[in-house]
């Protein structure tokens, strides 16, 4: 039982950080997007 928490929360975890990530990079292609977009206008 306790094992089965353990990698629970290892997957909660793990999941989170990929997440995180995912917005991470999303976030500087849109920032990167958006300051291209400023200098040509």
């Amino acid at each position: 039982m306790h094992f089965g928490n353990n990698a629970y929360q290892f997957k909660a975890e793990r999941l989170q950080g990929c997440t995180n990530s995912f917005h991470a990079s999303v976030h500087g292609t849109l920032t990167t997007f958006y300051a291209r977009d400023g200098a040509e206008n």
